[in-house]
């Protein structure tokens, strides 16, 4: 065996290991995105419809939101073997997350195929090293480890661009068609590649611009292939189900966006509503308004804080105390993108193309930067640090003690980020992930069966969607009662807890956040948090 081949092998071990080690364990708990997921489908697996009864559908409706169907439908083969568990859920996203690393190896290697360097008398190239920095990145591996969405698309977009590339550079037709296929998939994976996908094609279209006007013909075929792969995600359009959660997060949509600039504006002195004409007034419409807020938006995905220091500060998004990126990367990042523009390197287009619009759709919401929306951004990161290490260690090559310092400075960045993943921050943010529901149910089918009703308290969000998921609830019965399924079902109530008024119900079982349980109240059991808090309380009436 090749020792080029042994080595690409070492790395995507290493990224497997890192990616499935204690996958059902770690986050401690599914979130709730994650729990509809799993049901839905178990659903499909079991009927061949969803929890509200539609039969394969489009869009997987969830929480009165529609998601892309894709994950849902990859995580039946799981769920046929692994049953109804978290390992299930997560182990497509950890599968895509593993295999996202060896595409990008090949990506690399086909845009950046003279970019090497002898050391130790072994060619290094980008490509590996960015494929060792993909299998140990913290913002890769968060959302490896989760039945994130974004991951999966991530894994197509990646695989996408890799045959658009080698379409480019050998002309087969299977290339380009594997190509279309592929950014179909991905906007069946994930809402935001829906703004992503056309804005990078078109980029695309500019760079190669000659080229594919030469081979026109199939440029015409893969257009028509692709607009037939995406039928079905138009008919999601006409019915409105598909804008439903860009509704709820989209700037557009978002009016106090306005009303606060203009409480800003009538703090300013002079400033009247009615000088409708004035040059103030105009300078502050709402195209001109909207154009800043996007641009901030935009810009805040490249600062220091998100990627090196805290992340976008949703706690189920990065490991405590962590950026996206190891404190290490930093300098090798402005290296590398130096150097890169620099050389003028033939790959240089397509990598900044793919930098520039990875953030766009999350620019265009209510809440950034995020690490989810702009996950896109992870590889033409991880691109520009490899060549960053490949020229510092060309720089430095005579000062053997200075590559020493980094390697065992990076070294033990890794083992740090390692014990916050697994050590720390299942500690302090188990409430993030919901934590404490699967105990819950667990304590309540001990009691329930001498009670005629349960009343479980909504104060963290959602818990039917665990109730379902945990009990594995029949979905054929589950069906006929799904439309107010979220309120109750059964002897299951869901709602929030009042207690001098429940308390008065003869045989309830109420499980009620510490603030809803009255300190004196009978409590009977408790679930707390992985960092000592009380979650939930258990009192019978």
């Amino acid at each position: 065996m090749k020792r080029r081949t042994v080595v690409v092998l070492t790395i995507i071990f290493i990224a497997a290991v890192l990616r499935f080690y204690q996958l059902g364990k770690n986050p401690p708990s599914l979130d709730w995105d994650e729990a509809s997921l799993g049901y839905n489908a178990y659903s499909l697996f079991k009927t061949g419809k969803d929890e509200y009864g539609n039969s394969w559908p489009i869009s997987i409706r969830s929480f009165n939101d529609y998601k892309p169907p894709l994950y849902t439908y990859i995580t039946i083969p799981s769920i046929a073997i692994f049953g109804l568990t978290e390992f299930a859920v997560r182990f497509p996203s950890a599968l895509a997350g593993t295999l996202t690393v060896l595409l990008t190896y090949f990506l690399v290697r086909e845009f950046f195929p003279r970019l090497k360097l002898t050391v130790f008398s072994y060619q290094l190239s980008v490509s590996e090293i960015t494929a060792l920095l993909m299998a140990i990145s913290p913002w890769h591996l968060q959302f490896s480890r989760v039945a994130f969405e974004a991951n999966l698309a991530l894994f197509f977009f990646v695989l996408a661009a890799y045959l658009f590339i080698r379409w480019i550079h050998s002309e087969k037709p299977v290339f380009l068609i594997g190509s279309v296929l592929a950014f179909a998939l991905t906007m069946y994976s994930y809402h935001s590649a829906r703004v992503i996908i056309p804005a990078f094609l078109f980029l695309m279209t500019v760079i190669f611009r000659k080229l594919l006007f030469e081979r026109w013909k199939a440029v015409v075929f893969g257009l028509f292939v692709g607009l037939f792969l995406m039928v079905p995600m138009a008919l999601t359009l006409i019915h409105g189900s598909a804008q439903a959660r860009f509704s709820t997060v989209s700037v557009f949509t978002n009016p106090g966006i306005f009303t606060q600039e203009e409480e800003r504006l009538s703090r300013q002195e002079g400033y009247r509503k009615q000088d409708k004409g004035s040059l103030i007034s105009l300078l502050h419409n709402r195209s001109l308004v909207l154009t800043t807020i996007i641009l901030e938006n935009y810009f805040d995905h490249f600062n220091l804080d998100f990627l090196f220091l805290k992340g976008d500060g949703i706690g189920r998004h990065t490991a405590v105390g962590m950026g996206l990126l190891y404190y290490w990367e930093f300098p090798f990042l402005i290296f590398g993108l130096y150097f890169i523009i620099k050389d003028k390197l033939s790959g240089n287009k397509f990598l900044i193309s793919w930098l520039a619009v990875a953030p766009f759709a999350s620019a265009l919401t209510t809440q950034t930067p995020h690490a989810v929306r702009s996950l896109l951004m992870v590889i033409p990161l991880e691109i520009i640090v490899a060549y960053g290490i490949i020229q510092s260690i060309k720089a430095f090559k005579n000062h053997l003690y200075i590559l020493v310092f980094i390697c065992l400075f990076a070294i033990g960045n890794f083992f740090y980020y390692l014990d916050l993943y697994y050590i720390h921050t299942p500690i302090e943010r188990s409430h993030d992930w919901q934590y404490g529901y699967r105990e819950v149910v667990e304590k309540v089918k001990q009691h329930e069966a001498n009670l005629e009703k349960v009343i479980i308290t909504t104060k963290y969000d959602q818990p039917y969607i665990f109730f379902l998921f945990y009990d594995k609830v029949d979905p054929s019965w589950y069906q006929t009662v799904a439309e107010n399924g979220a309120n109750g079902f059964g002897k299951y109530v869901f709602r929030k807890v009042e207690y001098q008024r429940d308390s008065r119900l003869p045989h309830v079982l109420i499980v009620g956040s510490p603030e809803e349980i009255p300190s004196d109240a009978p409590t009977i059991d408790s679930v707390k948090f992985l960092n000592g808090k009380t979650a939930f309380v258990l009192t019978k009436t």
